[in-house]
């Protein structure tokens, strides 16, 4: 006989013993299981299936407080208003303004008086 068929038959047994031992396996397992819930049967009391009302669960998302976010917008409105303020003030006066606010290394903040003449209001 060949090689090949050596190795054809040797597969063949080794797919028939683990396919077996998967069955056996498989059986023992539900036979295990099975008394498992008969002897868990007889001390765990019966429960009762869930209920869920969906309708107080609605009401309850309803009745929730609402989130104001106008205080916050106003917030912002009113800081860009302020900043808007200080920058005019400050181009009234003729304070050199830096366009990126990072004046600290040379070269980097480029004088806004290249973009806005000192003395106009910005709008």
């Amino acid at each position: 006989m060949g090689s090949i068929g050596k190795l054809v038959i040797a597969f063949g047994l080794g797919i028939g013993v683990l396919t077996g031992v998967q069955h056996l396996w498989l059986a023992a397992m539900q036979q295990r299981m099975e008394e498992v819930s008969k002897e868990a049967s007889s001390y765990l009391p019966r429960s009762e299936p869930v209920v869920v009302d969906f309708s107080k669960t609605r009401e309850w998302l309803d009745n929730q407080p609402k989130i104001d976010t106008a205080a916050a917008q106003r917030a912002g409105l009113e800081s860009q208003f302020r900043e808007m303020q200080l920058r005019n003030r400050a181009a009234a006066m003729g304070a050199p303004q830096v366009a990126n606010g990072i004046p600290t290394m040379p070269g980097q903040g480029v004088p806004l008086q290249y973009y806005h003449p000192p003395g106009v209001p910005f709008r």
